[in-house]
């Protein structure tokens, strides 16, 4: 999770170091989620502030934000990222982002363009979240809800990327 160290390549399938730079220990996760979810290509690790402020809460994140329901879904959970992978890609299931305990979030998409939205509406959903706990009151969207605006999203977008 180092942003100041060289870039490095690995071959998904093999884990194998194809080009130069330090292995990160977050390679292991990456190579994880991978292999459990074929419709990603694209991992970012959000590293924004009020992301890291969520992250550390250590909970279950819900949508105040409807292209947060819709992009992300009704729900992020927190997971620990440590020596086992097993316990964040469980987390993230089929969603497109999972919180990881003190470490901002991890958000997945098939295209770069995809998972930079992500990463764009996790960011401000956190910082809608963070500043919604300054006051009491402030609810999530309701399951159902988000649900739907998940479902309907999804079905509307897919369509519209196979164009």
């Amino acid at each position: 999770f180092a942003e100041d160290k060289e870039p490095v390549k690995i071959d998904i399938k093999s884990g194998a170091k194809v080009g130069g730079g330090e292995i990160p220990e977050s390679a292991d996760l990456h190579l994880a989620i991978y292999k459990k979810r074929e419709d990603v290509n694209f991992i970012h690790h959000s590293h924004n502030e009020y992301v890291k402020a969520i992250s550390m809460q250590g909970k279950k994140m819900k949508p105040l934000l409807d292209d947060f329901a819709q992009l992300i879904g009704p729900t992020v959970k927190c997971a620990v990222f440590g020596k086992s992978t097993a316990k964040v890609v469980k987390a993230l299931g089929n969603k497109n982002a999972v919180l990881l305990k003190d470490n901002g979030a991890i958000c997945v998409a098939g295209t770069k363009y995809d998972a930079e939205a992500v990463e764009i509406v996790m960011d401000k959903g956190c910082k809608t979240l963070v500043g919604a706990n300054l006051y009491s009151g402030v609810k999530a969207i309701n399951a159902f809800e988000a649900n739907l605006m998940r479902i309907i999203y999804k079905m509307k977008y897919s369509k519209k990327a196979g164009k």
